[in-house]
């Protein structure tokens, strides 16, 4: 039509557009920061914007807005936006430049929605009740998927959580079909109405439920025994968007040492150098990469004094070598030593005890008395005693000196622990959940006081929300030995890394029951098998268990073969994973991703159930989680996928059944990728990334960049590290590749570009 009305008729079309967009006429309009809104009966809700995206909606049923800065929370920004405020009647509008929150004044009920209108999350209504006690519900549109929420050991590895009940309250809990350990971390995400996604972070470390749509299916619910009614809700419109808001609340994930990606043994237990001696032999002797060697539980002569029992020190091994020196004797040969905490107990009998009971620092009963709790039974250290540090530090310093590289914290829910426990800092409502973050942050205080420039890290069972700022990983527990266990991994990895903690391990094999059926070189073997390769597409690649042989070597040939070959495989793609470490240490975004981080518009890819993953945006990983498994169908997302191993091209946006092989699991490349590759290497100290072959797979135009630094120290945050910027440009029958560095300090001297074409090329 054309445009020829007068103008008084354009100015009437245009303001029936504005109240289209806003159904009612503003009364009033201010820029205001924060906003306090009075509700029924003395409850108030106050409203401050971090950024545009990002809200903060604090409601209180009675009393002061106060309260001390949680650990989640401590390097959250402090800035803050305006907000409009518009009225008319009992609705208030608090709009930022993406979003708007209104609240119905009579019930302080709110909604939040974009700008233009469209709904985010709708029927937020608070129920405070007795004891400090409140509820939280909001609807839940038909296409919403849930996600997050840290590692979930009860549902049997659900990638979206709608459906189920989600206990936040750390603790082991040994099930088959299940992960072992959990992460209570109050972060829920949302794929969204129509694609838009959210997150809802509740900062609040009490012991949290969600019925997320399970008793009605159009309602998530949750009950809180106590705490702040503290909500941040989190706008996207992308997944991507909400982690990175989220991270940029709660703490970026730590950049890793080098050596922590690279392959971890463990056992339970080495009993002493000869024994751990021994497996590193067979390890480099049979062509096994390996970078850390972990001693477990019992190597203190008492849980837990920090002190070596006698076996591992000179006058018992033979060796004519102290523990100081043997751990250097390994740092020569590029390999770290990591030894486990046993839990943050100490039993009466130590002679560490005294002192420490003299000083405070253990948590008692209220009544006087030390709380005795943990696996191997001890007294419960209190973290947050403000003196902790000054007992604590001379005894795990030493151990830093003789050159301890990491620790692995165990039982550090903490494990055990009685309700009428007593902190420093409070009672377990508001302890216990946290209560691993304030044992973590001591360890890496140390490691940094010895080693100020040393990237330490810390293994634990379980994190919180904010733990990935800190140096360190999570693992899954003390799982099962069988195919159920195996298949709750992926997807509680997934929600793992959604939920902020990008460094996340378990027990490849499994650590219960001995080998899988009684079957050491049979069943137990092709477990392992399969559970080697799906490790290897993980975060970080450990191997662990009790009461049997752990090593990849230990079940065989053809395991070991398998084993090799992707272990390997691992050191090739580490400078593809150290640039992604460095992704996820800027943006938050984790390594692992399920297909709807990348394809949200995708349906097919948002749905799938999280057995298959992205190892970062250029590999797909389809693990092999069924017994005698030899194919499956593996759903490839939009665009074409190269099959790794052996070159078999697949149309994408649709579903596939692949070959899956004992000794091979699915992994294909994305068309366009670019994976820059290291030589095979003995462990990540051993050589340079030099010769770098990149493998170009060109379609279209598409890029990559790839980081470097010493891979070692914080020399990286002063500008001590290189980023390589690949380039390729395939326009009908020609391919330019490009590369672009940002200096020479860590770059090559050789590059070797292999380029997988459809055709012969007829010039170079």
């Amino acid at each position: 039509m054309p445009f020829h009305f007068r103008p008084v008729r354009t100015v009437f079309l245009s303001t029936l557009a504005a109240l289209l967009l806003h159904p009612f006429a503003p009364a009033r309009a201010s820029e205001v920061v924060p906003v306090t809104i009075a509700g029924p009966a003395g409850a108030r809700v106050r409203v401050e914007a971090l950024d545009p995206h990002i809200v903060r909606i604090w409601y209180k049923p009675a009393g002061e807005f106060a309260r001390d800065t949680s650990l989640a929370m401590q390097t959250a920004p402090t800035g803050r936006v305006p907000l409009v405020r518009r009225e008319d009647g009992d609705t208030i509008e608090l709009a930022t430049e993406a979003v708007t929150v209104r609240f119905d004044r009579r019930t302080l009920q709110f909604e939040v929605n974009e700008t233009d209108g469209a709904r985010v999350v709708a029927g937020v209504t608070v129920t405070p009740a007795e004891k400090g006690a409140w509820t939280l519900t909001h609807s839940l549109a038909p296409e919403e998927k849930l996600l997050g929420l840290g590692e979930d050991n009860q549902n049997y590895g659900r990638l979206d959580r709608r459906g189920t009940v989600r206990d936040l309250w750390a603790g082991q809990k040994i099930e088959s079909g299940n992960v072992t350990a959990q992460y209570p971390i109050p972060l829920l995400l949302s794929t969204g109405r129509g694609g838009h996604a959210y997150g809802l972070f509740y900062d609040n470390v009490h012991h949290l439920n969600f019925d997320l749509g399970r008793t009605r299916a159009d309602e998530v619910k949750l009950a809180a025994d106590g705490g702040e009614i503290d909500l941040y809700v989190i706008d996207g419109p992308r997944l991507t968007d909400v982690i990175e808001r989220y991270t940029g609340l709660t703490g970026r994930p730590s950049l890793p040492p080098l050596w922590a990606l690279g392959y971890w043994q463990s056992r339970c237990t080495y009993y002493d150098w000869n024994q751990l001696d021994e497996a590193y032999r067979q390890l480099t002797a049979r062509g096994f990469p390996v970078d850390a060697m972990v001693i477990d539980a019992d190597w203190p002569e008492v849980v837990t004094n920090y002190r070596w029992a006698k076996r591992w020190t000179e006058a018992e091994t033979g060796h004519g070598r102290t523990p100081a020196e043997k751990i250097a004797d390994y740092a020569r040969k590029g390999v770290k030593i990591v030894v486990s905490q046993s839990g943050p107990m100490v039993k009466q009998e130590s002679p560490t005890f005294a002192s420490g009971w003299a000083a405070g620092v253990f948590a008692t009963d209220g009544k006087g008395n030390p709380i005795e709790c943990g696996y191997y039974g001890g007294k419960l250290i209190d973290f947050t005693h403000p003196k902790l540090n000054d007992w604590l530090w001379p005894q795990t310093r030493r151990l830093v000196e003789q050159g301890i590289a990491g620790w692995w914290l165990d039982l550090d829910e903490p494990e055990g622990e009685p309700p009428q426990t007593h902190y420093f800092a409070g009672g377990p409502a508001n302890i216990h959940n946290q209560y691993s973050l304030w044992c973590t942050r001591s360890f890496e205080e140390v490691q940094l006081a010895v080693h100020p420039d040393q990237r330490p890290f810390i293994l634990s069972r379980c994190g919180p929300a904010g733990y990935q700022r800190f140096q360190g990983a999570v693992w899954t527990g003390d799982i099962n030995s069988d195919y159920a266990t195996l298949r709750a991994h992926p997807p509680e990895m997934l929600n793992s890394g959604l939920s902020g903690l990008a460094w996340w391990t378990c027990d490849t094999g499994g650590f219960l029951s001995g080998y899988y059926r009684n079957d050491q070189f049979g069943a137990h073997a092709a477990l392992y098998d399969r559970w080697m390769q799906f490790s290897v597409f993980s975060p970080i690649v450990r191997a662990h268990k009790a009461g049997g042989a752990p090593e990849p070597y230990a079940f065989g040939p053809a395991a070991e073969q398998s084993n090799r070959h992707y272990l390997q495989l691992r050191y090739r793609l580490l400078p593809y994973i150290y640039s992604y470490a460095w992704e996820a240490s800027q943006r938050g975004l984790p390594l692992v991703r399920p297909l709807a981080l990348e394809y949200p518009d995708d349906a097919q890819a948002v749905a799938t159930p999280g057995d298959e993953y992205l190892f970062g945006r250029e590999l797909l990983v389809a693990p092999v989680l069924h017994e005698g498994q030899v194919n499956r169908t593996v759903y490839f997302p939009p665009g074409r996928w190269i099959d790794w191993d052996f070159g078999y091209e697949y149309a994408g946006g649709r579903t596939w059944v692949v070959a899956a092989p004992p000794n091979r699991i699915p992994v294909a490349v994305r068309a366009g990728a670019i994976v820059p590759l290291a030589p095979d290497m003995k462990n990540t100290a051993e050589k340079p990334w030099d010769p770098l072959t990149v493998e170009v797979f060109p379609d279209g135009r598409s890029s990559f960049a790839l980081y470097r630094d010493d891979g070692a120290t914080f020399a990286y945050t002063r500008g001590e590290s290189t980023i390589t910027r690949f380039a390729c440009d395939a326009v009908e029958r020609r391919v330019q590749f490009t590369l672009d560095e940002t200096n020479k300090l860590f770059t090559p001297k050789r590059y070797v570009l292999r380029f997988h074409l459809d055709r012969e090329p007829l010039t170079v």
